[in-house]
C-alpha cells in the first residue's frame, strides 16, 4: 500500500507511471526528482492562462515535463499544443525556477487558437486570470507570476503604431535613449488600443491617422534591475497617416528606416516587424 506522502509529491502524470512499477522501480522513479518542466506563461489581453488537472484543485501554468533529448523550448510548445491546442507562435526564454520536485524552465509564449482542454486527458478545466479574481494556485506558480512582473507590476498596455512609407518604417528616439522605438504608448482605462494608438501617433509625431488596421498582439518581458522582470503587451496595428513628421515633446528624433542600415533599436521592434511577414497583405497596401 502506497503512502500518502508519495502521491502527494507527484504530479498526475507520474502518479499514472507509477500505479504500474513494482515498489523498487517506484522507489528509484520518486528520487530522481527535482524533475526539468518547461513552463508555459501566456498573457491575452493582460490576463495569464492557467490550467488546472484532474484530482487537483490548485491551478497551475501550462507545461510539462522535459522529454530526453528535446530542447526546453520544444518541450513547452509541444506541452503547451497537447494541454490546450494552442499553438505556440514565438517562444522566448525568461529564467529558470527551481522548485521542491521540479525545476521550470520558464518561457513566455505567443500563441494562436482557441483553448481546448478535452483534448488532454489530464487537464479538465482552465481560466484566463487577471491578476484580481480569487483563483487556486500552486506556491511555485504566485512566484514565478511575481518573478514575471505578472502580480505585483502587472502589465502594461501598449498601442503600437507600424507606419511604413515607400517601404521604410517610421522610428522614433526619446531624448534619454540611444535606441529607436515604434511610435505608440500606453492604453488609458477605458479607451479602446485603436484609439490610443490614434491619438499617440498624433501627439507624438503630428500625423493624421487615414486607416487603422489591427495587426497581431506582442508579449515584451524585460529583465531590470535585481534580476526581476517586467512585461508589456503591445497591440501592433498597421496605420496609414497623412503629414510630415513634426515631432512632439517627448522624442527629438525620428527615421524612416529601410532595414539596410544599422540604427539601434529596442529588442522588441526587429521582433514585431518580423511579425509582419504575416501581414503580408496588410504590407502590399503601402
Amino acid at each position: 500500500m502506497e503512502s500518502q506522502c508519495e502521491w502527494r509529491c507527484c504530479t498526475p502524470r507520474l502518479r499514472h507511471e507509477l500505479t504500474n512499477m513494482d515498489g523498487q522501480d517506484r522507489e528509484e522513479k520518486l528520487s530522481d526528482t527535482p524533475r526539468q518542466r518547461a513552463t508555459a506563461i501566456v498573457v491575452r489581453d493582460g490576463r495569464v492562462l492557467l490550467v488546472r488537472d484532474e484530482g487537483r484543485s490548485p491551478f497551475m501554468l501550462p507545461g510539462g515535463g522535459i522529454d530526453d533529448g528535446e530542447l526546453p523550448e520544444d518541450a513547452v510548445a509541444r506541452e503547451l499544443s497537447e494541454e490546450t491546442t494552442l499553438n505556440a507562435t514565438d517562444v522566448n526564454y525568461l529564467f529558470e525556477h527551481g522548485g521542491k520536485y521540479n525545476r521550470h524552465h520558464v518561457f513566455s509564449v505567443d500563441a494562436e487558437g482557441e483553448v481546448d482542454v478535452s483534448q488532454d486527458p489530464l487537464v479538465v478545466e482552465f481560466v484566463w486570470w487577471d491578476g484580481d479574481s480569487n483563483v487556486p494556485m500552486f506556491p511555485h506558480v504566485n512566484a514565478i507570476l511575481r518573478r514575471a512582473g505578472i502580480m505585483e507590476r502587472r502589465i502594461r498596455r501598449r498601442a503600437t503604431a507600424i507606419v511604413i512609407r515607400d517601404g521604410k518604417v517610421l522610428l522614433l528616439r526619446e531624448p534619454q535613449d540611444a535606441e529607436f522605438e515604434l511610435p505608440g504608448g500606453g492604453v488609458e482605462d477605458g479607451e479602446l488600443p485603436a484609439d490610443s494608438v490614434e491619438r499617440e501617433l498624433r501627439e507624438e509625431t503630428g500625423l493624421t491617422t487615414v486607416k487603422v488596421d489591427y495587426l497581431f498582439e506582442y508579449c515584451d518581458f524585460r529583465a531590470a534591475e535585481g534580476g526581476d522582470y517586467w512585461g508589456r503587451v503591445h497591440t501592433v496595428f498597421g496605420v496609414k497617416a497623412a503629414g510630415d513628421v513634426v515631432l512632439g515633446d517627448e522624442h527629438c528624433e525620428f527615421a524612416w528606416w529601410d532595414g539596410t542600415v544599422k540604427l539601434p533599436m529596442f529588442d522588441y521592434v526587429e521582433p514585431m516587424l518580423e511579425m509582419l511577414q504575416g501581414a503580408s497583405e496588410w504590407r502590399t497596401q503601402e
